[in-house]
């Protein structure tokens, strides 16, 4: 019978001498279906992944789990490569064959970007091998039961999402029809469906099988629906509806026919009149969701959204906290994207309305000057640099920016000490009005 150490993996780094390494290492403990390749093309190639550029990439549909090229379930990927970095190779497979092929990522240090690569595991240099072959014993036995599942109802779909199974396009929940994936998280995924009822798309977000079974990571993704729909704003994406597949949750939400911020700031710098409209949205939305006692946790680029026929709204409430819930995150833990986290959030101290305060003062600082207050090499510089360094002023960076902004967005904001920032959103508003107005 097979198990879980039959299934293949796939090693990517340049030196063979570390192909060797990992094979005795990994056949020392039982798992012999090994293969190796030596850079980030020759990976994208062996797998059947399209480059960038291609269509197939922006337009692929979930699954299959193995592209046109060879079937993986594990890949362990360097992140220095000859070609092409860890962290593309680790995005374009993760979009173009599944959210549910598992990826470590090995690096010499921790980097905050493998946070947004999507890989499941990072391991760092010099590596531990007993924790290594924990972490792959532990993919690869979920991906074996994900690929059980999937085999066992390939003969038999019908038009509703199979009981544990994750959906795939076609499938129906409830009045929607699954049309592609957008996205996935550690725990979730994101569809583009299509509504039966009222022939609208819609964006379905559904908690995996493997988490739903985790008490409290289920309990979080209800309280994300439950905050969702209490707070019912312009500038907030607004949920649709609710329901289950199997014994997994999800929602279904307005689909935003726009770009993010951190799509819009890759292509060009904002504009003043565009930041304004994007800092007031933002702004708003924070304002109300603290009026609900709803702290966000994780404001940032990519949770902005600039919708193209106008409006900001602000997404993703995965992490959010109802301060008055009696069910918290437990203390001592840190919860946020540390390039825009407050330094509150990474002792894991009490979150309030003024960790949202910072965590908007640095992404508005990032879109007024396209980069982040602070950048490091890795995760404990960055979190030095959030607790003792000043930002450079932005009318440094953009000269058409008044100075007026610096003390608002870098000295009020993100103060380091909570009591030193605005004490409310709308305090914030209505300083950045009175700039606007005089600008």
């Amino acid at each position: 019978m097979e198990t879980f150490k039959e299934l293949p993996i796939l090693i990517v780094d340049d030196d063979e001498n570390i192909h060797e390494l990992y094979r005795a290492v990994l056949k020392r403990h039982g798992f012999r279906n090994v293969h190796t390749a030596r850079s980030g093309s020759e990976t994208l190639e062996l797998l059947g992944v399209p480059r960038p550029g291609d269509n197939a990439v922006q337009d692929c549909e979930f699954p299959p789990t193995t592209g046109t090229g060879a079937a993986v379930d594990l890949v362990i990927l360097d992140v220095i490569l000859p070609d092409i970095n860890g962290f593309d190779v680790c995005r374009w497979i993760k979009h173009a064959l599944s959210p549910f092929l598992p990826i470590i990522l090995v690096s010499g240090y921790d980097h905050v970007r493998g946070i947004e690569a999507g890989a499941d595991y990072f391991v760092a240099k010099p590596i531990n091998f007993d924790e290594f072959i924990a972490k792959v014993s532990m993919l690869l036995e979920r991906k074996f039961q994900y690929n059980t599942q999937i085999t066992s109802i390939s003969s038999s779909r019908g038009s509703m999402a199979p009981e544990h199974a994750f959906p795939v396009v076609g499938d129906r929940l409830g009045d929607f029809e699954i049309e592609a994936t957008l996205g996935w998280g550690g725990s979730t995924v994101i569809y583009r469906a299509r509504n039966t009822v009222d022939n609208e798309t819609y964006a379905i977000k559904i908690l995996a099988h493997h988490a739903a079974e985790e008490d409290d990571v289920a309990d979080r993704f209800e309280r994300e629906i439950r905050m969702m729909q209490s707070v019912i704003h312009r500038n907030i994406i607004r949920i649709h509806s609710t329901g289950r597949s199997g014994m997994c949750p999800w929602y279904a939400m307005e689909l935003v026919d726009g770009k993010t911020l951190d799509g819009v700031l890759e292509e060009s710098p904002l504009d003043t009149e565009f930041f304004a409209e994007i800092a007031m949205g933002v702004a708003t939305a924070l304002a109300a969701i603290h009026e609900h006692n709803i702290i966000h946790r994780d404001i940032k680029p990519k949770n902005v959204f600039a919708c193209r026929a106008g409006g900001i709204k602000l997404g993703d409430f995965g992490v959010a906290v109802d301060l008055s819930s009696t069910r918290l995150t437990q203390a001592g833990h840190s919860v946020g994207t540390p390039i825009y986290m407050a330094p509150e959030q990474f002792d894991g101290n009490k979150v309030s309305t003024a960790t949202d305060i910072y965590s908007f003062g640095a992404t508005m600082y990032h879109a007024m000057t396209g980069r982040p207050p602070f950048e490091a090499s890795n995760a404990m510089e960055l979190m030095r640099r959030h607790f003792t360094d000043t930002a450079k002023p932005i009318s440094e960076i953009r000269f058409d920016i008044p100075a007026a902004w610096d003390h608002l967005i870098i000295d009020r904001c993100m103060a380091k000490q909570p009591g030193d920032r605005p004490q409310s959103m709308q305090a914030v508003i209505e300083s950045m009005d009175a700039l606007l107005q005089g600008s």
